[in-house]
């Protein structure tokens, strides 16, 4: 059989620039052949019976040679949630679920006995814990703040839903693993019924205002006008007419959106409202700050 080169960068291509052993043979390459271009470095193996065409490689080829080498092996935990490309999860490692018995030299594993099929599904090509399984699993490896902004953008998303997960934790958090214990917390904490935050920098917000010992707002409240018609602020005190606009790298996508966001402050003022502005840095720099401004602000009601 012809090998056929072009063929076996094609296929790498559409894998993080991954090749099986089985792909090389089907496409001509005999294991003499393989050896030949390993000691040329035109290939290098990444896992057992996978190899890696070294101009292709991603962000991604280290952990895929390993879930493509492993055929119980998904990327889960940290490395789920940054294939999701959830909020809070910044740092990139191999990080997988196996069952008990696999043995997996590389990465981070967890082995376990309960990671059903309909857990895992594929992301860019890998193998990987579904949403809601990867924020089960991922309090068990950060703190529940992190937890909690993966589970809004997820939500925010509509990755998962808050009932899916509950019936999910129900099924797993028996077990005395710490990751149901977090993620059970951290929907505790959520007001019932409320609508995921709109943005990470909200998130973060609402998170500020907690560890400030400060009330969290109503998400998405609707007000009427006084010209008629309604308007709806992200995030408001109704009680004390007070409502906050947060102002994130890419709030306004737009000329026109940047000014309807201020035509509508305009008119929740004329409707008696009274609003807080807070930038990216004001949350993530001060947030003590930002606490104590709304807490001043919910104290001056008249």
């Amino acid at each position: 059989m012809e090998f056929r080169s072009k063929e076996v960068r094609e296929t790498a291509a559409e894998r993080h620039g991954l090749v099986t052993v089985e792909d090389l043979r089907e496409l001509g390459l005999r294991s003499s052949s393989t050896s030949s271009w390993v000691a040329q470095g035109r290939l290098v193996r990444l896992a057992p019976r996978v190899y890696l065409l070294p101009e292709l490689l991603d962000d991604w080829s280290h952990l895929a040679a390993i879930c493509l080498s492993t055929p119980s092996a998904s990327a889960s935990h940290r490395a789920a949630a940054r294939l999701w490309d959830l909020d809070g999860v910044e740092v990139e490692l191999i990080e997988i679920s196996v069952p008990t018995a696999v043995k997996v030299r590389r990465g981070v594993v967890h082995r376990t006995g309960d990671l059903a099929a309909f857990d895992v599904t594929e992301v860019e090509g890998i193998r990987c814990t579904d949403p809601t399984r990867t924020l089960v699993d991922l309090g068990a490896v950060v703190d529940d703040g992190v937890v909690e902004r993966a589970l809004e953008c997820a939500l925010r998303r509509r990755l998962t839903s808050v009932r899916r997960l509950e019936w999910r934790l129900d099924a797993l958090a028996g077990r005395g693993r710490p990751g149901p214990r977090a993620l059970r917390r951290v929907l505790a904490r959520r007001p019932g019924g409320a609508p995921a935050t709109e943005s990470d920098l909200e998130t973060r917000f609402v998170q500020c205002l907690r560890a400030g010992g400060v009330d969290e707002p109503q998400r998405q409240h609707r007000i009427s006008l006084p010209g008629g018609g309604s308007a709806r602020l992200d995030l408001a005190y109704p009680a004390a007419r007070l409502f906050v606009e947060l102002d994130g790298w890419a709030s306004h996508g737009s000329k026109g959106s940047f000014e309807r966001d201020r035509r509508r402050q305009n008119q929740a003022v004329l409707a008696g409202w009274r609003p807080l502005r807070f930038t990216w840095r004001d949350v993530e720099g001060d947030p003590a700050r930002v606490a104590v401004e709304v807490r001043e602000a919910l104290a001056c009601r008249g």
